[in-house]
C-alpha cells in the first residue's frame, strides 16, 4: 500500500484484521458495490443494459477490466481480435497499449470505443481518461519493479472502483493471477514452471500453464466453441455437458512452485552471513544466485 501511495495510487486495502486471539486472521478492504447490468434477452441474443446506476457513483466497482500490454506473445488475445495485424509475437510497444474489457458479463468482451467504455463503466470522460493514465503509470512502475528482479512484464490487468469520496482506487490485488511474466535470468529455468515442450524459451511465470492440462480435452473445446457463439445467454457455464477434467498432482506442484518463486523474488528473506573466509564468500555468492 505504501509503495502504491508513493506514486499516487489508492487501493481498497485498509489493513489486517486482528481477531479475538490477538492474531491477524484476514484482510480489511473497502467494500465496493458491484452493480450488475440488466440482462435483456432478445430473439436469439442477449444484450446488457448498464443504465441502472448514475455516472461516477461513489463506493461502486467500475465494471471494466483495464488491460495493459508492453509486448505481445504468441498466445495473446490481441492476435485473435486483429487477424490482419502486421505485428508479430515479440513485438514491444514504445508506450503501453491499454485496452478495456467487460467485467460483469458472462464472458469478458472487448470494449472498442471510449463511448462504450463510458456507458459500461458508468463513468464520465474525465474518470475514463484517469483510468487510462493510471493504468499506464502503474504498468510502467510494475515493469520497473519486475525488471529490478530480472523479470520481464509482458501484460496484465487492473480493476478499479470509486471510493466514498468518488476517488479512483484499485479494487483488486496485483499478483501472478493478473500478470504475465517471463524469466530474464540467463540459464535460470526452474523445472516446475518452465515449459518442458520448448526448453529454449524463457520460463513463463504465470498461471497460463494450467491451460496445458485442459487444452486437448472435450471440456475446453466445448467452452471455446460456445464462447464464439453470438447467442451466449446468462448462466451458460452451467449448461456445459463435458465434465471438468481433474488436474494432476504435477499441476499443483507447478502452481505451488510458481507462487513461491515469485514470493521469494518480491519478498526476499533477510540473511545475515558471518565470516570473511573463502567458504563464506562462496556461500554469499550462491545465495545471491539463488
Amino acid at each position: 500500500r505504501r509503495e502504491l501511495e508513493s506514486i499516487g495510487m489508492r487501493s481498497c486495502y485498509r489493513g489486517l484484521y486482528v481477531g479475538p486471539s490477538g492474531k491477524a486472521e484476514g484482510l480489511v478492504v473497502e467494500r465496493l458495490e458491484a452493480i450488475p447490468p440488466k440482462e435483456i434477452v432478445e430473439t436469439d441474443s442477449v444484450r446488457y443494459d448498464y443504465s441502472g446506476s448514475s455516472e461516477d457513483s461513489p463506493g461502486a466497482l467500475i465494471p471494466l477490466e483495464v488491460v495493459f500490454r508492453h509486448s505481445l506473445t504468441d498466445q495473446s488475445s490481441f492476435f485473435e481480435r486483429n487477424p490482419d495485424t502486421p505485428l508479430k509475437p515479440g513485438h514491444r510497444f514504445p508506450t503501453p497499449l491499454v485496452e478495456r474489457f467487460t467485467k460483469l458479463e458472462p464472458t469478458d468482451r472487448f470494449v472498442s470505443t471510449d463511448e462504450e467504455a463510458r456507458r459500461i463503466g458508468r463513468i464520465s470522460g474525465k474518470i475514463l481518461l484517469e483510468l487510462e493514465l493510471r493504468a499506464t503509470l502503474l504498468s510502467l512502475w510494475l515493469r520497473r519493479e519486475c525488471a529490478l528482479r530480472d523479470l520481464d512484464l509482458i501484460d496484465g490487468k487492473f480493476e478499479f472502483g470509486l471510493d466514498r469520496e468518488g476517488r479512483v482506487i484499485l479494487a483488486d490485488a496485483i499478483g501472478p493471477d493478473e500478470l504475465r511474466l517471463l524469466e530474464k535470468r540467463k540459464g535460470f529455468h526452474s523445472d516446475p514452471v518452465n515449459d518442458p515442450a520448448k526448453p529454449g524459451r524463457p520460463a513463463r511465470l504465470s498461471k497460463e500453464f494450467l491451460r496445458e492440462y485442459y487444452r486437448d480435452g472435450e471440456w475446453f473445446r466445448e467452452i471455446t466453441d460456445r464462447k464464439k457463439s453470438a447467442a451466449l445467454l446468462p448462466g451458460w457455464q452451467k449448461t456445459v455437458k463435458a465434465p471438468v477434467p481433474r488436474l494432476p498432482a504435477e499441476a499443483l506442484s507447478r502452481a505451488t512452485a510458481l507462487y513461491r518463486s515469485l514470493e521469494r523474488r518480491f519478498r526476499p528473506e533477510t540473511v545475515l552471513l558471518f565470516g570473511s573466509g573463502a567458504r563464506e564468500h562462496s556461500i554469499a555468492r550462491r545465495l545471491l544466485e539463488s
